[in-house]
Formats: C-alpha cells, structure tokens, sequence
C-alpha cells in the first residue's frame, strides 16, 4: 500500500479532512499558527534559531525566525488506522507538510538547521519505521519555486542548487518523488518578481536536474502552461478547484494504482 505526503500547495483539499477524523478513528496533528512549525511535528524548539547563511539563498523571507512566511499554510497530518471499516483511500493520506522553499529554516531542531532535513527525519523516524504495514516508503509530491525567487540576490542557479538538495534529501526517505511544477503568474508585471520568464528559467532549471538525473524514482508534472489560462486567486496562487482537481483526478487515482507512477511524468 502507498501512502502520500504533500509538500505542494495542494495542502488537505486531497481528503474531506474533518469528516475523516471523526469518521474513521484518525489521529490528526494540525500547525495551529505559523510560528508553531515544531509543535505539529512534535520537535523541541532549538536554543537559537539561526537564520540560513546568505550565501545558501534560503527562506524564510517575510518572517525572520522559526515560522511560515505564507499564512494559513499550516502543516496537518492524519494518521487513519488500517480497518475498521477504512478503505486503502481513506489511510493512504499521510498529509500536508508545509514547506514553501527548495531550502529553509522555518522548521529547526538542534539536529537539523533545515525544514528539508528535520522533515525527512521525521518521515523517516515515524511513518518509515511503519513499513510492516505500508510495504512502501511513501509518494511524496513536492513543489518549489514561486516562493524561493523572493530570496534576496538568488540567481536561477542558485535555485537549482537548492532543488539538488531538497530532492536529494527525500530520495532516501520517499519511495517516489513527483515534482509539481509551479503555476505561471496572473500576469507578466514585473512589479512582481515571478515574471513568466522568470518562473520559466526555474521550471527550465528544475528539468535540467531531472533530465540529467538516472533514477527511476523522480517524476516530474508540468503546469506551466494549463495554468496560464486558469483563474487565479493572486499573482502566483490558484483557485482552490484547482488544487482540488489535481488532487483528485491526477494523484489520489495511483495511491490506489501503483503502476499510474510510471506514466506520470509529463505535461498538463
């Protein structure tokens, strides 16, 4: 059986959440603030929190200590039992982990300076210790990049460096990666930094890694395009449908078809 972790916008609009909870005996852990990060995960806080060298290009941008620079991307994690009366569907959610750029330091422990690292610990030291009843490592779908472009003075290589690390950071931990390629903007205004060409450069960045790469073990979804001409809810987010027709129709179908993973790379 497979189990999905979501590290995307995509957040909980996979599952009826609540319904779930109460419905199938499920132990939920919700970030209840943006500057709770280790709180949901159940990690102590570090003595100081050290902000990223400069010269590593990582966030937070907007909030410069252990919190989420987006609000309301709060991580929430649900734990549904195998049985009673659950189908594969309603346990194979594992969750949302909020996690906005390639490379950060929202979530530290005295372990791990980065969300990266303390995340696939934690994938690794709880749902991976499980695999007696999982069989498998989990999917996880993982996107980065509309966010990353607001660190001061990065450059596209720089954004690709941090996608070298966050991938090589999961590889270990996830049984599949599928990257989410990031939505283009509203619009081309450079009063914002997320330009089409910009957000192209780092789409074009992140396929160069993938191309270059001999794993079987990546996939990549490209939406570029497709979202050029959908509604937005801002200049780099989209509407809830959105996230909530990927989530339903593109992912949720090969948790269940295993086989789906081989044949998902592509263009939407």
């Amino acid at each position: 059986m497979w189990r999905v972790f979501v590290m995307s916008k995509l957040q909980d609009v996979l599952i009826d959440i609540p319904l779930r909870e109460e419905q199938m005996n499920c132990t939920r852990s919700l970030q209840t603030h943006r500057c709770k990060l280790n709180e949901a995960y159940g990690l102590p806080q570090p003595d100081q929190w050290i902000p990223l060298p400069p010269e590593e290009f990582g966030g937070p941008v907007v909030m410069r200590g252990p919190c989420n620079d987006c609000f309301g991307c709060n991580t929430d994690f649900l734990d549904c039992p195998i049985g009673n009366g659950s189908s594969c569907y309603d346990a194979s959610y594992g969750g949302y982990a909020s996690m906005e750029f390639a490379k950060d330091a929202s979530l530290q422990t005295e372990e791990y300076n980065t969300s990266q690292e303390n995340i696939a610990s934690r994938f690794d030291r709880v749902w991976n210790k499980r695999l007696d009843v999982w069989k498998n490592k989990p999917i996880c779908i993982i996107s980065a990049g509309n966010h990353d472009i607001l660190v001061e003075n990065i450059t596209t290589a720089a954004y690709e460096n941090n996608v070298r690390f966050l991938l090589k950071t999961f590889q270990n931990v996830c049984e599949h990666i599928v990257w989410l390629g990031n939505t283009a903007p509203l619009r081309d205004d450079t009063e914002y930094k997320q330009t089409v060409e910009s957000m192209r450069d780092y789409e074009a960045a992140v396929q160069r890694i993938l191309s270059s790469s001999t794993s079987d073990d990546i996939s990549y979804v490209n939406v570029f395009d497709a979202s050029m001409s959908y509604f937005h809810n801002d200049h780099i987010h989209m509407r809830d449908d959105w996230y909530r027709s990927l989530g339903n129709d593109l992912f949720i179908p090969f948790v269940t078809v295993p086989a789906m993973i081989n044949g998902i790379n592509g263009t939407l």
